[in-house]
């Protein structure tokens, strides 16, 4: 059984282009880009996956956290989505928050 290099990485400006490649590749999420409970309101009437990766990727820029990516052998395999509550304005609405 041969057992691959797993390595791990924050998604930030360095790491972007995998987080790019990962997602824009087979079966990645490219519809979404993992908006939906990240966005604002405002946010949520641009709802086209160009959009979608416009304000994953300006969030990226700025540097809010926004998950860590998994690569095997160097290769970007999968990613998990992390980030600071206050940066989840839709489950906050979705849990009754804020009202």
């Amino acid at each position: 059984m041969v057992k691959d290099d797993l390595s791990f990485a924050p998604v930030t400006l360095a790491t972007r282009a995998d987080f790019e490649g990962l997602f824009s590749g087979a079966g990645g999420p490219k519809h979404c880009w993992c908006m939906v409970w990240r966005r604002s309101a405002a946010e949520a009437k641009q709802n086209n996956p160009t959009s979608r990766k416009a304000q994953m990727l300006q969030r990226i820029g700025t540097g809010t956290p926004v998950g860590l990516l998994a690569y095997a052998d160097g290769t970007p395999i999968a990613w998990v989505s992390i980030c600071a509550a206050r940066d989840l304005p839709q489950s906050r609405r979705a849990a009754g928050e804020g009202r």
